[in-house]
């Protein structure tokens, strides 16, 4: 039977914002292809500018995975050395990642209201914005962090499980770790909510059920044992899968105090308390101010409370380990992966109010306050021109160095430059030198760049100054 025609014109809207928000997404994206690229990206060339042999070691040197830059070497090496062969494959990460949170939220919500939100905010967030075409792993760990904790929902809500979603999850999992070392606050946060799920399925199956499945001559598995078995299979094949890279990790926490000075747990705090208040603080009143929500699917509820545990205590338990000198940890990259969920949550939080009416309101209400709060939006609307997002032009200091004949680059503030100081390692020094090659970058790419102000020169020590990233969510991190 056809939907009524009203429904019918309500899905046609609701298609038509979700395909309006995502080229909008896309043309923000796009319109950064050209910046120049900025310290961490020149780390991502010097990875994969040579042999394939040498991706593994120079990863390793900036205490990298190498996962993602195989995956950038083939690419670097057909397209040529220039920002876009660097930024083509974040940018394809990135659209399937607003494509990912709109079908998400919308499978997780049951409204298409929800899905527009999530997929609006994804497209519009300057992290994600910035993410989205930064030659680094991030904005693929966002995009396998979704799908990773969606199947993981999916897993813990199904009454039957498919080995086909079980080993999906497993294999997204394992390659959300060799991705991005610290998601291992995500995965451990995901296993004791796994446990604790399990655990209490079991204790609600009454006495009785237990001592009838004892006692027959036939026993029958106890439904809460059986799921316990499955969950410990999926567990074992992941931390088997992850165990190699564990010694990655301890070498890596071994330098944990020379980042220490690019983390500011206060202003992380606030930020990302900030931005829950924009992308949550709408809903939030619609609900208490109407008591109007839908309450007829316990499930969606239940993901609601799974997307906030995810959230909430990675990011908790990042603070902690700063605050009490473990490891620097309150970065918005060092979590990335829950941060990332945010977002997914605001869309389904949405779908559960009980108007359509109040859950467009509250969509809307959420994406003006998400502009007006945008530290990328407020020149766009003062002056119709879009800043740049990176405040580095490596290409043209370069050329200043060379014609000045300044011998040394320094880039202070680096784990990487203590650890030169302290080791004398040859393949750091190159690293170093790189920018100075003269054949680092194609010729025939350098029309597109355009100037920038954020470099600039100290006048003892001849060290070249990066202003870096302008948003305080974009702090260099080492991993």
């Amino acid at each position: 039977m056809s939907p009524p025609p009203r429904s019918r014109s309500a899905h046609v809207v609701a298609a038509a914002l979700l395909m309006i928000s995502l080229a909008g997404g896309v043309a923000l994206r796009i319109q950064a292809l050209s910046e120049p690229v900025w310290l961490d990206e020149l780390h991502t060339a010097w990875c994969v500018s040579e042999s394939f042999a040498d991706v593994m070691p120079r990863a390793t040197q900036g205490n990298q995975s190498p996962l993602f830059f195989w995956m950038q070497y083939p690419v670097f090496q057909g397209m040529g050395r220039n920002e876009l062969a660097l930024r083509i494959l974040p940018l394809l990460f990135s659209t399937g990642l607003l494509v990912s949170i709109g079908w998400i939220a919308w499978q997780l919500s049951g409204s298409l209201t929800g899905a527009w939100l999530a997929l609006t905010l994804a497209a519009i967030d300057d992290a994600f914005l910035f993410y989205a075409v930064e030659a680094r792993p991030y904005g693929l760990v966002q995009l396998v962090t979704v799908w990773q904790v969606y199947l993981w929902i999916q897993l813990l809500q199904a009454k039957e499980r498919s080995g086909w979603s079980s080993a999906g999850f497993v294999a997204l999992t394992v390659l959300l770790f060799y991705l991005h070392f610290t998601t291992v606050l995500l995965l451990a946060v995901q296993l004791a909510v796994t446990l604790l799920a399990v655990s209490r399925r079991f204790r609600q199956l009454s006495p009785a059920a237990k001592r009838t499945s004892a006692s027959s001559v036939e026993p029958r598995p106890l439904p809460g044992l059986g799921e316990a078995k499955n969950w410990v299979l999926v567990w074992s094949v992941i931390l088997g899968g992850c165990l190699p890279g564990l010694i990655s990790l301890f070498r890596i926490a071994e330098y944990r105090d020379a980042w220490k000075s690019m983390v500011v747990p206060n202003q992380y705090g606030l930020m990302l308390l900030a931005q829950a208040i924009v992308y949550l603080g709408a809903g939030l009143l619609a609900v208490l101010c109407f008591r109007r929500v839908r309450l007829e699917n316990r499930q969606r509820w239940l993901t609601v409370c799974a997307l906030l545990v995810l959230v909430l205590f990675p990011t908790i338990g990042a603070y902690a380990a700063t605050v009490f000198q473990l490891a620097p940890l309150s970065s918005y990259r060092f979590t990335i992966a829950s941060t990332t969920l945010l977002i997914v949550l605001a869309g389904v939080f949405c779908g559960l109010i009980d108007s359509q009416r109040r859950r467009i309101i509250v969509a809307g209400v959420t994406v003006l306050l998400a502009v007006a709060t945008n530290p990328l939006f407020e020149p766009w609307l003062r002056s119709g021109a879009m800043p740049a997002q990176r405040n580095e032009n490596w290409r043209d200091a370069a050329v200043t160095m060379r014609n000045d004949f300044v011998p040394v680059v320094l880039c202070p503030n680096l784990v990487e430059d203590r650890r030169l100081a302290i080791t004398g390692d040859p393949t750091l020094l190159e690293y170093f030198r790189f920018p100075l090659n003269g054949d680092s970058w194609s010729s025939d790419h350098g029309g597109r760049i355009q100037a920038s102000h954020g470099s600039r020169y100290h006048s003892t020590g001849r060290r070249l100054l990066a202003g870096g990233a302008s948003s305080p969510r974009r702090c260099r991190g080492p991993l």
